[in-house]
């Protein structure tokens, strides 16, 4: 439970900008959806069976409320959700510290062929609004998928990705300026 609780400290930190306190943070948890998604999602993925009993439980009005799909078992912490409606995330996929994702945005699988799998993304990442992720790729650190686009191969670090079909635009710190806390 505490490594749980921890993660959602980092991800508190960086959509706040603010260190956890018991009182404020609490407060901040239970007024922002964002926040009260994030803390429910992490309780989920828990050791202790009651509180993750309970996070399911709740994460679950969420999902549905909202059109989350997010299993935060594979989610380093630091994540940022910004207008989290309809985003989707692979229970299978691993995220790095620090992944920005806004709305609509999609890490999912493919199921057959050469990409059969799911991703790997790395730290600092962003995907914009319905930037799409699927397969067996590796996303390197510093990296932003740009909006509606479609990412179906593997990106280097320090990168912009953009287009559909994606185009690779090398670019240091790319995720810098989408990034807060860092």
């Amino acid at each position: 439970m505490l490594e749980a609780f921890n993660k959602y400290k980092e991800d508190y930190y960086i959509m706040t900008q603010r260190k956890w306190k018991f009182l404020g943070g609490g407060v901040r948890t239970i007024k922002h959806r964002n926040l009260r998604f994030c803390f429910f999602g992490r309780m989920a993925s828990s050791n202790s069976k009651i509180i993750s009993s309970m996070g399911h439980l709740i994460q679950k009005h969420y999902e549905n409320r909202y059109g989350l799909e997010i299993s935060f078992s594979n989610i380093s912490g630091g994540l940022l959700l910004l207008h989290p409606y309809n985003i989707t995330v692979n229970s299978r996929a691993r995220l790095g510290k620090n992944v920005t994702l806004f709305k609509g945005s999609t890490i999912g699988s493919v199921r057959s062929g050469r990409r059969e799998g799911v991703p790997v993304i790395g730290d600092r990442v962003v995907l914009c609004v319905n930037a799409t992720v699927v397969g067996n790729v590796k996303i390197g650190n510093d990296v932003l998928v740009a909006a509606n686009t479609l990412v179906d191969f593997d990106v280097p670090d320090n990168s912009v990705v953009i287009g559909n079909p994606g185009q690779i635009i090398h670019k240091k710190n790319a995720s810098k300026d989408y990034l807060t806390g860092l």
